[in-house]
């Protein structure tokens, strides 16, 4: 077993670049912290040209974490609280990270994790297969775009069980008023619907339109609920993206219905312009 290296009482460090100076008993009060574990004196530690220690991670927001360990009712505003958050969280100041977990800033995105987490592996991997879908379309459709500043791509797709009732041949009840030809051939008669099917609104068609892909039900169980944390995460990541035009559909001969997901991304090219300056003569 490697023998203990005894600290100073008074630490130097470099924090990304942020320089902060703090007692050593500050740093190892909280026992179940990386900090704690780091400044035990049982790991060899990188000091910089100075001779600060150096810790390789932003510190911008160091200082809040230092303020909370010297004293926990020093809890920081408002406006960083997310930032300080997801900072406390790397450090593992489970406490501090409970605090701000009741911050009105923090709990969407506290619960949008919780909700990506109880998706399963498979969220990821769809998710980027939207974006792509959608970075494609945008692609294809800006080539030989002229005077757009903003551009709408869609991307549709279904859950595997959906498709295969819209696939299937429709199952209604023959009328007197149907033609022999739709009798040995019937066709769904797809309608937008609501919620639960009981009243219909514009007509579909036959068919419903092309997607993009079909979601297996293995892989995600609800793909309702993929869209609406999907549409949260890519809010959160930065894109214009709306779940809006997503809808119920309904067969009105055979009563199948199902739910059809698109997601809209909105680009745009943003343009400086630069003043103009009058010269006089």
């Amino acid at each position: 077993m490697s023998e203990e290296k005894k600290l100073p009482s008074i630490v130097s460090l470099n924090v990304g670049g942020h320089f902060f100076t703090t007692r050593l008993a500050t740093l190892v009060s909280d026992n179940d912290s990386m900090l704690s574990a780091m400044f035990s004196g049982r790991f060899q530690l990188e000091v910089d040209d100075k001779g600060k220690y150096f810790i390789d991670r932003d510190g911008q927001y160091f200082g809040h974490i230092l303020n909370y360990l010297r004293d926990p009712s020093l809890l920081p505003p408002s406006s960083v609280a997310l930032q300080v958050y997801q900072e406390a969280k790397y450090y593992g100041i489970e406490r501090l990270v409970e605090q701000l977990e009741c911050y009105p800033s923090v709990i969407p995105q506290t619960r949008l994790e919780d909700q990506k987490s109880s998706m399963g592996e498979y969220f990821e991997y769809w998710k980027q297969m939207v974006i792509e879908t959608a970075r494609k379309k945008y692609g294809d459709v800006m080539k030989y775009s002229v005077g757009q500043e903003c551009m709408v791509t869609a991307v549709r797709y279904i859950s595997r069980k959906d498709y295969l009732s819209a696939v299937t041949k429709c199952k209604h009840k023959f009328d007197l008023f149907m033609e022999e030809s739709e009798k040995s051939k019937p066709t769904h008669n797809f309608f937008c619907s609501d919620e639960n099917g009981s009243r219909l609104s514009f007509y579909i068609g036959c068919d419903l339109p092309n997607v993009d892909f079909v979601i297996p039900e293995e892989e995600i169980p609800e793909s309702r609920l993929f869209t609406s944390v999907l549409e949260k995460d890519l809010l959160n990541d930065g894109f214009c993206v709306s779940a809006r035009s997503s809808h119920s559909w309904k067969c009105s001969r055979c009563e199948i219905v199902g739910y059809l997901h698109q997601i809209a991304f909105t680009w745009s090219f943003a343009h400086v312009h630069e003043p103009v300056i009058q010269m006089e003569n």
